[in-house]
């Protein structure tokens, strides 16, 4: 029975899978495919070595963070020519490359960590503010709820 990889990192990962990350980190940062990573690094196919480059991408230890900028810098420059490529037919009017290019632009922006993110809040009645019991309860209702029980 095989083991799934933990991401670097987290809890239980291993030397052997911090290693095997930053190798395919280092591959990916010198352009090679996720079908080439997958076989040099063990992995089971291209789509797990993809994600254990996306799954270390987010968590970032500190030893492979040059690996990692790397790699979204071949993504960066990726995206420009991506860019480059869809420009001039958007700009024509073609929808469809105007639909990708809008795709594109809001994945350079997420890779880049250009979006803010989304504040929200919680208020108590009429907007005031939340007590702890009020949020409790509120909580153990949502909760009643989710499961089909009625709330005790």
């Amino acid at each position: 029975m095989s083991r799934k990889p933990t991401p670097p990192g987290t809890k239980g990962s291993h030397v052997f899978g911090d290693d095997r990350i930053k190798r395919a980190l280092e591959m990916r940062a010198e352009g090679k495919k996720f079908r080439e990573i997958a076989v040099a690094c063990g992995y089971s196919d291209k789509a797990s070595a993809f994600r254990a480059i996306q799954a270390a991408m987010r968590v970032k230890p500190v030893d492979i963070d040059s690996s990692i900028e790397a790699v979204r810098q071949e993504m960066v420059e990726s995206l420009y020519m991506q860019i480059e490529a869809l420009w001039s037919a958007a700009m024509a009017g073609d929808t469809k490359a105007n639909d990708t290019l809008l795709r594109v632009y809001s994945r350079m922006s997420s890779l880049l960590g250009l979006d803010a993110p989304v504040r929200q809040e919680v208020t108590g009645k009429d907007g005031g503010p939340l007590a702890i019991d009020d949020a409790r309860a509120v909580l153990a209702e949502t909760i009643a709820r989710v499961a089909g029980k009625p709330n005790e």
